[in-house]
């Protein structure tokens, strides 16, 4: 992990907003040239959107940039819809770090 980048891409469909950012400290991966396993924890809010297209490639040192891994999220049922009264929302709860909410 210390000598790689982890970087997220993301484009909401079906209006095309996209950007990108460091995922590294979000992120952990393990494995080889060959095989491995990242995990991974971002935020979408969807807005309009039906669903989101998240692509992630790893770059070390030496500037060799992975294959892209590319996962069409839908829209969750209910999203961007406000609490019940009285009540809250909440997500699947993780031990690290969440990036920033990104909005479409």
């Amino acid at each position: 992990n210390v000598d790689s980048v982890l970087t997220v891409s993301y484009v909401f469909v079906p209006s095309g907003t996209s950007g990108s950012f460091d995922g590294t400290p979000f992120s952990s991966w393990t494995g080889d040239g060959f095989t491995g396993s990242i995990d991974t924890f971002q935020c979408y809010l969807f807005g309009g959107a039906s669903s989101v297209d998240v692509t992630i490639t790893l770059e070390d040192l030496a500037g060799n940039v992975s294959n892209g891994i590319t996962i069409n999220i839908p829209k969750p049922s209910g999203a961007n819809a406000p609490p019940a009264a009285g009540g809250t929302t909440s997500g699947p709860s993780h031990a690290g770090p969440t990036s920033p909410p990104l909005r479409e």
